[in-house]
């Protein structure tokens, strides 16, 4: 019975190094390069918003975590927080708005036309009976 015993906490205690190995790891693990990564798909911030106007869940579920890059002028640049966000405004329902990688030094001013390489991560339905546009949004952004 005591040799049992010994084998049942010798497998716990396993188990549980096991689990705090495995949870160490995950959450060190390295994040996507986003800087060295090939785009999915390259357009400018009238063609991504155009897109978002017919079918915005078919267009989410093609571009969800994927990497793109957007050509457009620069409506606004914001830091807070210690994050960087610019916004683009091509006209129409949507308005795109990337937060840029903490790697990123560049700091267009409003105005500006760039191109920027980013993650989608989703977007925000508008209400366009009160004026408010949806927004399509972009992380981990470098100007390109």
């Amino acid at each position: 019975m005591k040799k049992y015993k010994y084998i049942l906490l010798a497998l716990l205690v396993l188990g549980i190094a096991g689990a705090g190995i495995y949870g160490y790891r995950l959450y060190n693990k390295p994040h996507r390069g986003i800087a060295d990564e090939k785009p999915a798909f390259t357009l400018t911030d009238k063609e991504l918003a155009d897109s978002f106007e017919g079918d915005a869940a078919a267009q989410h579920q093609k571009l969800n975590n994927q990497v793109i890059v957007v050509s457009g002028t620069v409506k606004k640049m914001q830091e807070e927080n210690g994050f960087t966000s610019l916004s683009m405004d091509p006209g129409g329902e949507y308005v795109i708005s990337v937060t840029l990688d903490e790697k990123e030094t560049a700091k267009p001013e409003a105005g500006k036309t760039i191109s920027v390489k980013g993650l989608y991560v989703g977007h925000l339905e508008g209400e366009p009976d009160f004026g408010i546009p949806g927004e399509i949004k972009l992380k981990n952004g470098f100007i390109q």
